[in-house]
């Protein structure tokens, strides 16, 4: 079940942020570039 988009970026950012996570914990080769990019995401976001 898809859930509506959120009109908040905040909502935007916190869905990107965990679906980057939740690849970077599963493994596989993708799993190292999704940690990079997620936390190149959190910094960026202060």
């Amino acid at each position: 079940m898809a859930s509506p988009p959120s009109p908040s970026p905040r909502g935007a950012f916190e869905r990107r942020f965990a679906a980057l996570m939740a690849e970077a914990q599963a493994g596989g080769p993708n799993a190292a570039q999704a940690a990079r990019r997620a936390a190149a995401m959190a910094l960026a976001r202060d």
